[in-house]
C-alpha cells in the first residue's frame, strides 16, 4: 500500500516553494503594471511619447509638422537605436493632428503617417486616431 501523505519535512518544503511562485509572480505582474502605465499611460508627466521606426544610417528620415502649436507642441524630438522619437506636449483644450513624414536618404516620400490628438484637462494628450499613406 503506498502512502499518499507528505511528511513534515516535504510539507515545509512544498510552502516554501509555493510561497517563492507566489513573491515571483507577484513580482512579475508589478513590473508588468508598472511598464503599461509608463509606456501607455503618458509616464510621470504630461507629455507624450511617439515612436518611429528608421535607419538613420540608411537615410532614413522622420520628420513632423504640428496643424496647430498652439493646442500640442513638440518639446523634443531625437534618434536612438533605429527609432525616431517625438515628445508632444499638451499646451491648451483641443484637438489637432501632427504628421508625420518618412522620406529615404535622396529626400523622396515615402510615407506620411497623420495622427490626431487630443488634450484634456492638465495638459494629458489621447491619441483619436491615424491614417497612413505609403508611397
Amino acid at each position: 500500500m503506498s502512502n499518499d501523505y507528505l511528511t513534515p519535512e516535504e510539507l515545509k518544503q512544498e510552502g516554501k516553494r509555493a510561497l517563492h511562485i507566489q513573491a515571483l509572480m507577484t513580482v512579475t505582474f508589478i513590473v508588468l503594471i508598472l511598464f503599461f502605465c509608463l509606456r501607455f499611460g503618458g509616464g510621470l508627466d504630461d507629455n507624450y511619447q511617439v515612436e518611429k521606426e528608421a535607419n538613420a544610417n540608411d537615410g532614413y528620415v522622420w520628420t513632423q509638422s504640428v496643424e496647430d502649436d498652439t493646442i500640442i507642441s513638440v518639446s523634443n524630438e531625437y534618434y536612438v537605436d533605429g527609432t525616431y522619437v517625438f515628445v508632444l506636449e499638451g499646451k491648451s483644450l483641443g484637438e489637432t493632428k501632427v504628421v508625420y513624414t518618412l522620406t529615404d536618404a535622396g529626400g523622396s516620400v515615402l510615407q506620411i503617417d497623420t495622427e490626431t490628438y487630443r488634450v484634456e484637462k492638465g495638459g494629458k494628450i489621447a491619441f483619436r486616431g491615424m491614417s497612413t499613406e505609403k508611397f
